[in-house]
């Protein structure tokens, strides 16, 4: 009996262990946070209206299992997926939309992916997708199945995130000879509790200056910049660039034109993270307009539909640190035509320009062609032949 006694007494010890760690059937509540997804979009002349309809919105923390972003169901919306029409011009400088909040499980996200929608769901009468070009009327745009826009955002136990999701406008919407309009947008991902946003205000010419596009750029160590973030002035002069990631350096760069004068590039920087976070006005002092000139890049061979392409033009600008930097003044997304790509800038102040074109397949990271420097003047100008291997 005695034998007996001892084993159930250490039968007795291991379930009580079993059920203080959920072994009698209970489990664990897995821990959950919440995540605001807001979407935005660079800034791309050209257009009046670019509409897309987005069906799902997708998170995940590896890019091989995926959590659906819900929100709360509707009777025209019962399962609760996220479904949206936006327009790109109205989702610019500052003016991103709340598209979700959604309850998720705690980790860190690395990806999120649109699946664009067939359907318009701001009205039944219009197209899901198609593009209003500046002064002209509406035609259809061409949208892939899906795009995915890469960064970080934490989701923590208990916690509350928030992500904006922004359109590269480089290459935002591409003109082709086969599909007239053609969206092939990368876009990036920004936690905006790690983020900040640049304000300014371009003072000093009578003109009008609304519609003038400004830049934030960081500058690599070998002088090699590149655009982070792209808006339009309003019409006070007023300008905002949002979702920058903090720890960054910043110019602010513009090159200001109006029909055929247009004013020398300014710019100001660098603009560190505590300036971005204290949102401080940047203040950019434009000169006096003088007669402007037109180039053209020809850029060979021309894209494929998987491919966007754009031109820019770099010239060295003061920073108001007192130095000089290598700075982009002019950036366009190039239209394919039979042979070639093409980029015409209108609106160049006369100088020495370097011009360097961009190409980018499937989304992946651009191959710069560092192409030539030129003196370009008033009035019209010689096209600059571009080549890619």
């Amino acid at each position: 009996m005695r034998a007996i006694r001892c084993r159930v007494t250490v039968l007795s010890t291991v379930l009580a262990t079993l059920l203080g760690c959920g072994g009698g059937g209970g489990s664990q509540p897995v821990p959950t946070g919440t995540l605001t997804v807001r979407f935005g979009s660079d800034s791309f002349p050209g257009f009046q209206q670019v509409v897309l309809s987005m069906a799902k919105l997708e998170a995940s923390t590896d890019g091989s299992h995926w959590t659906t972003l819900t929100t709360s169901p509707t009777t025209s919306n019962p399962d609760g997926a996220v479904q949206a029409t936006v327009d790109l011009m109205a989702i610019q400088g500052g003016a991103s939309q709340v598209l979700t909040t959604s309850t998720l499980g705690a980790g860190t996200y690395e990806q999120f992916r649109v699946t664009w929608g067939r359907v318009n769901y701001a009205s039944a009468i219009q197209q899901p997708a198609y593009v209003v070009p500046t002064g002209g009327y509406g035609q259809l745009l061409s949208v892939p199945a899906t795009t995915t826009f890469l960064g970080t955002v934490t989701v923590a136990s208990g916690g509350n995130a928030t992500v904006q999701l922004m359109v590269n406008g480089n290459q935002a919407v591409l003109t082709t000879p086969v599909y007239p309009y053609i969206f092939n947008a990368t876009g990036t991902a920004s936690d905006l509790g790690a983020s900040g946003f640049i304000t300014g205000k371009l003072t000093g010419w009578t003109t009008a200056m609304q519609g003038t596009e400004v830049y934030a750029e960081t500058v690599t160590g070998v002088g090699l910049a590149s655009i982070q973030r792209r808006a339009l002035v309003g019409p006070q002069g007023t300008f905002t660039l949002e979702g920058l990631p903090m720890g960054n350096s910043y110019f602010v760069v513009t090159q200001p034109t109006a029909g055929t004068t247009a004013c020398p590039a300014v710019a100001m920087g660098p603009v560190t993270a505590a300036q971005v976070m204290a949102q401080a006005m940047v203040p950019l002092v434009v000169g006096t307009a003088v007669p402007a000139g037109t180039v053209e890049l020809a850029i060979t061979p021309p894209s494929s539909s998987s491919q966007g392409t754009w031109g820019e033009l770099r010239q060295g600008v003061a920073t108001g640190a007192g130095g000089t930097q290598n700075l982009i003044v002019r950036s366009q997304t190039a239209t394919t035509v039979a042979t070639q790509d093409q980029v015409l800038f209108q609106g160049v102040t006369p100088g020495f320009y370097g011009l360097t074109a961009q190409r980018s397949t499937s989304g992946g990271a651009p191959n710069i062609n560092v192409g030539t420097t030129s003196t370009l003047t008033a009035g019209a100008n010689p096209p600059v032949a571009l080549t890619y291997p």
